[in-house]
């Protein structure tokens, strides 16, 4: 039987981790996403949520030994996960209520314009409350703000990473993931503020927002379960030196379960007080763009680049798809047109050449047997017409006649 060492469970590992960014919208396979969620609505976030989301929480569960085996740093990563996919699923869960809710005041309203469109909302925090709370629980837990459940398991990965550099410095990949995360907390912290400002804050902007309603239990329901585990689940991994809850809750059942300790990685206050301070900066420059005066000329020309994403679709234009139809329409016209079409023509001016000799020959050679055939027949049947006189005397004449004839025959032959 074949043994797999430590060697091939990382190269299984980092195969399977190559295609997580084209799944899941990461630098540089995120350009899908931007089209692929124009639409959603409560069934497509649903869908999302219970598929995408949760299937990669289930298949790093899974995975667990082997990952673990291919050597690859992996603090908490069942826990991160599974907590991760309480609050993402709730964002996008959320989505949909607030598009139907916008859409429904639209129809009410008799306006039409783009209910998707954040700023086409605002003030839906008193139309929608059921569905304010559910999402600010979803922003709070995405952006790691404690006490809710990606607070934790955010500060599993930062501390985890900068011990990685305090031991082997700056050279290490512990720093450059603890220095992007950090700023990724910042930045996650701004868009979800201005997500939570521009759609549930400030005045309504368009009559559609004023007549939005709430969506029903149907929906709510499941937004406030999920809610109630992005605030609370996170407790389920509280290191066991974290002041007060640690002693209460860091002692459970489930880090033992998934096969790793949850505070492997020394609790760095430092690591966490400083992605709380980014967190809550970004949701401040949120506030201060979105919440006060969300105007694009606020972001002034930065709102061009982020706009246009970067610029990664025009790179794309550039680079791959300007190359990728310069070769299509060479094969097109060299290959398609010239070769495989040129060869299939050809094939059928010979079929129709074959096609116009063969009716030739059946109209000068067949035909012209099989009218010789007939013509000589019938020229041979009007010869002996004068024989059919219809009496019976010149029958029977003949009749003596031919056995005259046949009689001498035998006479002169046979003997």
């Amino acid at each position: 039987m074949f043994q797999a060492g430590a060697p091939v469970a990382t190269a299984i590992t980092l195969l399977l981790f190559i295609g997580a960014p084209g799944k899941s919208a990461q630098i540089p396979l995120f350009v899908w996403l931007p089209d692929a969620m124009e639409g959603p609505t409560p069934v497509s976030a649903m869908i999302h949520a219970a598929t995408m989301v949760s299937a990669g929480v289930y298949l790093a569960i899974r995975a667990f030994p082997l990952l673990a085996a291919g050597g690859t740093p992996l603090p908490a990563r069942a826990l991160i996960g599974g907590f991760s996919a309480f609050f993402k699923a709730l964002l996008f869960l959320s989505a949909g209520p607030v598009i139907h809710g916008v859409e429904h005041g639209a129809h009410q309203a008799g306006q039409h314009l783009d209910s998707q469109d954040m700023f086409n909302m605002g003030g839906l925090r008193r139309r929608m409350p059921r569905t304010f709370l559910a999402f600010m629980a979803g922003g709070l837990a995405l952006t790691g703000i404690p006490p809710f459940a990606g607070f934790w398991s955010k500060d599993a990965i930062l501390g985890g990473a900068f011990a990685a550099f305090l031991e082997s410095g700056v050279t290490s990949w512990g720093f450059y993931v603890w220095l992007l995360l950090s700023a990724a907390a910042f930045l996650t912290a701004l868009y979800v503020g201005r997500q939570m400002f521009l759609t549930f804050s400030g005045p309504a902007r368009t009559p559609a927002a004023e007549d939005a309603s709430e969506t029903g239990w149907a929906i709510g329901l499941p937004l406030l379960v999920l809610a109630a585990f992005a605030a609370l689940a996170g407790f389920a991994g509280i290191p066991e030196e974290f002041p007060l809850l640690g002693p209460l809750l860091g002692n459970n059942w489930l880090p033992r379960f998934v096969g790793e300790k949850y505070g492997e990685a020394p609790l760095n206050f430092g690591v966490m007080g400083l992605s709380v301070a980014l967190a809550l900066a970004g949701w401040a420059v949120a506030w201060r763009l979105y919440g006060r005066r969300p105007l694009v000329a606020a972001l002034g020309p930065i709102h061009a680049l982020l706009r246009n994403k970067y610029y990664v679709d025009e790179l794309y234009a550039a680079i791959i798809v300007r190359s990728v139809l310069a070769m299509a329409g060479w094969v097109y016209h060299a290959i398609d047109r010239a070769a495989i079409d040129g060869f299939l023509h050809g094939v059928g001016r010979a079929s129709q050449r074959w096609g116009e000799l063969n009716r030739l020959f059946d109209r000068y050679v067949v035909n012209s047997a099989g009218n010789l055939v007939g013509e000589a027949i019938k020229r041979f049947g009007r010869g002996l017409r004068f024989i059919q006189t219809g009496r019976i005397q010149d029958y029977l004449f003949l009749a003596l006649v031919s056995l005259v004839i046949i009689s001498a025959a035998v006479f002169l032959f046979v003997r």
